[in-house]
């Protein structure tokens, strides 16, 4: 629930958070592990809207003004009010960042060009099997930082790289 919610964050951010990345539930999270993904289905469960989670967004970033906001969510979700408003909503509610987790470098540009309209930096993926060349085209693309996959497959729990820590 939004008061839970916002007592998790308050939490973190006292114990030390320098930064706080937030999802908005999604009814089908590929790019997230098992425990991301019981956990949005549980919000969706619990009758979570995405109006919801914007005004946590809210109150998050009215406690905690210089807290660094990250956003992870999937294009549909985006996709389905209209990037433009989509990305108002994020200004509004004081979000610093998005990463859309199941949308490419390569496919992002319209979504970084309107990001950026409204003052949040654009964040991409940078795959552990990509090419010099996409790397580039990641670092560029992102605003803040790049998320860096140091292995294939969902995140989650796994501790280990699948490329050497040098490689990447």
């Amino acid at each position: 629930n939004p008061e839970q919610s916002i007592e998790v964050i308050r939490a973190l951010v006292r114990g030390g958070a320098d930064a706080i990345e937030l999802g908005l539930p999604f009814s089908d999270p590929v790019a997230d592990g098992p425990t991301i993904q019981k956990a949005s289905l549980r919000a969706l469960a619990a009758g979570t809207r995405i109006s919801d989670c914007f005004q946590i967004l809210k109150q998050v970033r009215a406690e905690f003004p210089d807290l660094p906001i990250g956003l992870l969510v999937y294009a549909n979700l985006i996709a389905s009010g209209g990037l433009d408003q989509f990305y108002a909503r994020c200004a509004e509610a004081g979000v610093d960042s998005v990463l859309v987790a199941d949308v490419p470098v390569r496919e992002g540009l319209q979504f970084a060009t309107i990001a950026k309209q409204h003052g949040i930096a654009p964040i991409f993926i940078a795959p552990p099997d990509a090419s010099s060349e996409r790397l580039g085209q990641v670092a560029e693309a992102s605003e803040g930082y790049v998320y860096l996959l140091s292995r294939a497959g969902v995140t989650g729990a796994e501790t280990t790289m699948q490329k050497p820590a040098a490689a990447v």
